[in-house]
């Protein structure tokens, strides 16, 4: 009864923001760019209407199952070429997963693993490097209306001044080579976790980017407490940079809100007794600290294959132990977080307009795909009347997983495909010609 009476308060909380929301806010002074941005605070669209993010961490491939479950934005978990193990590391698959993102109408923020905690040189090298490069510059200006840069995660420096200049030169250095988008910076202490520098220098590095498009990702696990446990909170206070852990959610996102810093809640798991330890918060608590003051969060994660090490308290939907795929069980955390969004998270209005060249347009006018064959197993899809005569033809599962390609060179404007292999579900179809991408789905 407390959690419904608290959910229909936050529902009236959110409800007001909205129509607040309604007067198109300007960018700030100096902001040049065409995509999300930031003003006292709030995180706005392109368009002026606030957009406070609610969704998930994701692996490669999985922003359709994302948006199946309501979120609005999805952080992609991802590591740079040079990190050198075999998953999502080359900027082919972090594109692909951006572009595959929008098509699901979420916004997509794109991180880099390999500097987590301390970990030494040359991964934080690495990192700066990779963003630097031209093919990630270029994608990134390719999706500025849309893609937020989330440079590191969690990792720490040796001190928060440290923090600061490290990223306000690195900042100072895309906006230089035409780099606009929204950039998002981790806390330097505790692996994402600690505010402290934050709340020190957020308007320093903020006032040192030309573009003033900075947004902070607070990522809440052990450091943390919530209203239950509030007599734990600063019982710590020895730990190096640390003074006043272990923070409450309450306290400090009320302080972010106070002096209006725009920050987001980037990763956080679920409290149960597998969680002692690594867990201190309680997560409907928290999600309702958080939301209540007018912030969004992320949860950790969607989906994956528990082990010991990284337990289910962090997963959104169990899934297959062995093909890591459906039939998808609400865990706890799901049971909460997925009705919260399915009645909170707003699309962007990003999505409003879907025929934009250079985008990725989804609208079903554009795209006709006609019912499967059931006897001769055949889909039939019509292009769009602009499209080239050399375009991709794929079909994706809900996992994000290619199960059938085709190039397209023809001037034909009307492709039958063989998909009587496919087993029996939901699917999404791709056309890409080069320029824009055009989804529909299909059942099976």
């Amino acid at each position: 009864m407390k959690i419904n009476r608290t959910i229909t308060i936050i529902s009236v909380i959110l409800a007001l923001n909205t129509i607040m929301a309604g007067a198109v806010e300007q960018r700030p002074d100096g902001n040049t760019g065409t995509g999300l941005f930031v003003k006292n605070g709030k995180i706005y669209d392109p368009s002026g209407t606030e957009f406070i993010p609610m969704g998930y961490n994701i692996a490669l491939g999985r922003s359709a199952l994302a948006k199946a479950n309501h979120a609005n934005i999805v952080r992609i978990v991802s590591v740079t070429p040079d990190y050198g193990n075999g998953w999502n590391t080359t900027v082919a698959q972090h594109r692909s997963c951006v572009e595959e993102t929008i098509v699901n109408k979420l916004v997509p923020m794109l991180e880099m693993h390999d500097a987590t905690g301390s970990v030494p040189e040359p991964a934080w090298s690495n990192i700066k490097k990779y963003w630097k490069s031209a093919e990630v510059v270029k994608m990134a200006k390719d999706h500025e209306k849309y893609l937020l840069i989330n440079i590191a995660n969690e990792h720490d420096f040796a001190s928060d001044e440290a923090w600061r200049d490290e990223y306000v030169a690195l900042i100072k250095e895309l906006r230089t080579l035409g780099v606009n988008n929204m950039v998002v910076l981790d806390p330097g202490f505790a692996f994402g976790q600690g505010p402290n520098g934050v709340k020190k220098y957020f308007q320093a590095i903020i006032d040192a980017d030309p573009q003033h498009n900075v947004l902070f990702s607070i990522h809440i696990y052990a450091y943390w407490r919530t209203e239950e446990k509030r007599s734990e909170v600063g019982v710590w206070n020895s730990a190096p940079n640390g003074g006043g852990d272990p923070w409450s959610a309450e306290d400090e996102f009320q302080w972010f809100k106070d002096h209006h810093v725009p920050v987001i809640l980037g990763e956080f798991a679920w409290h149960t007794p597998s969680s002692d330890n690594v867990v201190q918060t309680n997560g409907a608590t928290l999600i309702n600290a958080v939301t209540s003051r007018g912030f969004g969060f992320m949860f950790w994660q969607l989906v994956n294959n528990p082990n010991p090490g990284f337990g289910a308290y962090t997963i959104l939907l169990t899934n297959d132990l062995v093909t890591w795929g459906p039939p998808y069980t609400l865990s706890e955390a799901g049971s909460f977080i997925v009705p919260f969004l399915e009645t909170h998270a707003v699309e962007s209005s990003l999505f409003n307009n879907s025929a934009v060249k250079g985008s990725l347009a989804t609208s079903k006018t554009d795209l006709r795909v006609y019912g499967i064959s059931q006897s001769s197993g055949t889909l039939i899809v019509t292009l769009p009347d602009h499209a080239t005569s050399n375009v991709t033809i794929s079909i994706v599962d809900l996992m994000g997983r290619t199960l059938y390609s085709l190039n397209h060179k023809s001037q034909t404007m009307r492709v039958r495909l063989g998909i009587g292999s496919l087993s029996k579900g939901l699917y999404i179809v791709n056309v890409c010609d080069g320029d824009n991408v055009y989804r529909e789905t299909i059942v099976k």
